[in-house]
């Protein structure tokens, strides 16, 4: 029996291309991956919102303490961009940048971290106030403002 010509030339050549079911199995798996793709997308924006809250909670606990820390100041001086304010007791408190750690000292020994990720610092004391700027390393500025009356005994 003989067969068909154009069967005879089909078996002949091998072809190297995929499958009905491969087709199928690749269409499947990038649906499923697509699929996902809003959920991923989500979560990585909820770890970013996160973090944004992060960094203001933790903006807001540096504007709280160094307040406290300048209440009741006996002088406040800016040398070299770091901040020493003298406490009534003569204690003297120290706000410098080291490395990207922004962190205050007490009579020079050891130190508190109280931001981290800090690019720069800027203060300037100008008559009663005391101006900061601190850039972070996502590049966003945060600026506050201190008012620092002149005590009696420094300025």
């Amino acid at each position: 029996m003989q067969q068909h010509p154009l069967r005879k030339s089909v078996q002949n050549k091998k072809a190297n291309g995929f499958t009905f079911l491969e087709a199928l199995l690749a269409l499947l798996i990038t649906a499923l991956l697509l699929s996902f793709y809003p959920l991923i997308h989500h979560l990585f924006e909820r770890v970013v919102q996160q973090s944004e809250l992060d960094l203001t909670a933790q903006w807001e606990l540096f504007l709280q303490q160094s307040q406290k820390d300048m209440q009741f100041h006996k002088k406040i001086e800016v040398k070299d961009n770091q901040l020493f304010i003298t406490q009534p007791d003569n204690k003297i408190i120290q706000y410098n940048l080291h490395k990207t750690t922004f962190r205050k000292q007490s009579e020079g020994k050891g130190h508190e971290p109280l931001l981290l990720d800090v690019q720069a610092i800027y203060f300037q004391h100008i008559d009663n106030y005391l101006l900061l700027k601190i850039t972070m390393a996502n590049g966003k500025e945060r600026l506050t403002r201190y008012h620092t009356p002149i005590r009696k005994g420094g300025s």
